[in-house]
């Protein structure tokens, strides 16, 4: 009867204890949740340099401008112990550029500006779907999307990282790499503390 007793306590705390971590991880969620959608509803912009030797200057210059259309997320438990809650932020978003006003012109192709203040002061977007705008990126990049990944580790959510989801596929590393590299990873690390 004293083990019974003491195995129900014992059963009833720890599903306390689970419920409260639930609710805990699941807030916290929710902030980073909404802290993400707070930047994103301000329509992030993105200015861009690159390598580009067909530019006088040896560089091009533009600006990314990321419309999102839809949001969605989700938070799962796990069976593992390091990591009791996984989490997914979907994001649909289309990407428009001010590459097709830019002066650095190849094959009839517009690239972007041959200095950083033209591409700063061109404020004429267009979808890139509307426009032959450097396909070798932006056929990816028209209406995608993004996937930021998160785990629930030692009492906070630590960001895992992005990917971009477009036909149906992931796409190549290459695309995780301009995900980074322009910055759209810097919207979905959020700190709360």
């Amino acid at each position: 009867m004293r083990y019974s007793t003491f195995w129900v306590a014992f059963c009833l705390s720890s599903f306390s204890i689970f419920s409260q971590s639930t609710e805990t991880s699941l807030n916290q969620f929710k902030q980073i949740r909404k802290a993400i959608s707070d930047t994103l509803n301000k329509t992030p912009i993105f200015v861009v340099t690159e390598d580009f030797p067909n530019s006088p200057t040896k560089k091009i210059n533009y600006k990314l401008k990321v419309e999102t259309l839809d949001m969605k997320y989700d938070v799962l438990s796990t069976n593992s112990l390091v990591s009791p809650f996984t989490a997914y932020i979907l994001v649909r978003i289309q990407v428009k550029s001010n590459c097709s006003s830019g002066d650095i012109i190849s094959s009839k192709v517009h690239y972007g500006f041959s200095n950083l203040q033209s591409a700063m002061e061109n404020d004429n977007y267009k979808n890139c779907i509307d426009s032959p705008v450097r396909p070798f990126i932006f056929e990816e990049w028209c209406i995608g999307e993004l996937r930021a990944n998160y785990a629930y580790q030692g009492n906070e959510w630590i960001f895992l990282g992005l990917e971009m989801e477009n036909s149906n596929k992931i796409q190549s590393g290459s695309v995780r790499r301009d995900l980074k590299k322009y910055g759209f990873e810097s919207i979905f690390k959020v700190n709360l503390k």
